[in-house]
C-alpha cells in the first residue's frame, strides 16, 4: 500500500469495520484479517468512554457485539475491555488500532458520539502511528466533522450519507473530499457529479461479488464492505 500520497486511483477495498463478515467486528483481528487480505483501507467506528478513552464499537451499547450489557459512555476501559468481543477479542481503543495498522493501509474513523471528534483529534496529534494523509475522517453529523475541521484544518473529511439528496450541500459545508453513500442509492449521475465536484464516492456496504461488480461499473472509488475477500 502506498500510504501518503493520496488515494489512488483505482478502486479502493474498504474493509469495513475490518472484515466485519468473517472475523468479530471492529477488533485487533478483524483490521489483521483485513490487512492480510490485501485491502487499501480498514473502516472503524469511535465513542468515547466514561473514562474518556476513545474506543472502537459501532453501537452506542456494547449488547450487539459483546457479552455484556450497558451504554459504553456509561462504562470505564477497563470494564469494556473484560468483555468478550467474539473468538476472544477484547474492544480495543483508537491508539490499540493505529499502533497495529501503523501506516500500512489507510484508515477511515466514523465519529459516532459527542466528544469523539475532541478525542480523535487529540490522538492524531500525539500519535507517531498514522499520518494525516493516510486518514478519512467521517460521520453523519455534520456537527461532528465542523469539530474536526476546526482542530485539524488540513484533515481529510467525509460526509455520510443514505439519502439521494442534499448531499452537495452537506460535501460544501463539511469541505469533504469524500462523500460515503449507502450503495443502493448509487448511480451514474450520482459518480458523475461527485467527480465533477472534485469528490471522491466511497460505497457501504455491498457484500456480494455482483453488487461490487455493478459499483466498479458505475465508477465509483471505493467500497467499504464486510467480505473484502469477495472484492475482484
Amino acid at each position: 500500500m502506498r500510504c501518503g500520497s493520496g488515494y489512488n486511483t483505482f478502486m479502493l477495498t474498504i474493509g469495513h469495520r475490518g472484515a466485519a463478515g468473517l472475523e468479530p467486528e471492529n477488533t485487533l483481528r478483524s483490521f489483521q484479517r483485513a490487512i492480510d487480505l490485501g485491502c487499501d483501507m480498514v473502516e472503524l467506528d469511535v465513542h468515547v468512554c466514561k473514562t474518556g478513552e476513545v474506543v472502537v464499537i459501532h453501537d452506542a451499547t456494547v449488547d450487539r457485539t459483546t457479552n455484556g450489557h450497558g451504554r459504553v459512555a456509561d462504562m470505564t476501559l477497563a470494564e469494556l475491555q473484560k468483555l468478550d468481543a467474539g473468538k476472544g477479542e477484547r474492544i480495543p481503543t483508537l491508539e490499540e488500532v493505529f499502533r497495529l495498522v501503523d501506516k500500512k493501509v489507510y484508515i477511515n474513523v466514523e465519529l459516532k458520539s459527542f466528544g469523539s471528534a475532541e478525542a480523535v483529534a487529540k490522538i492524531v496529534a500525539q500519535t507517531e502511528h498514522v499520518r494525516e494523509d493516510d486518514l478519512l475522517i467521517i460521520s453523519f453529523h455534520s456537527h461532528f466533522l465542523q469539530t474536526y475541521r476546526v482542530l485539524r484544518p488540513a484533515a481529510r473529511m467525509g460526509f455520510v450519507f443514505w439519502w439521494p439528496w442534499g448531499w452537495e450541500r452537506g460535501a460544501r459545508r463539511m469541505q469533504a473530499m469524500t462523500i460515503c453513500a449507502f450503495f443502493p442509492i448509487i448511480t451514474r449521475h450520482m459518480v458523475e457529479r461527485a467527480h465533477g465536484m472534485g469528490l471522491k464516492i466511497f460505497a457501504w456496504t455491498p457484500n456480494t461479488p455482483t453488487r461490487i461488480a455493478a459499483l466498479r461499473a458505475l465508477g465509483v472509488d471505493g467500497v467499504a464492505t464486510d467480505f473484502p475477500d469477495r472484492v475482484s
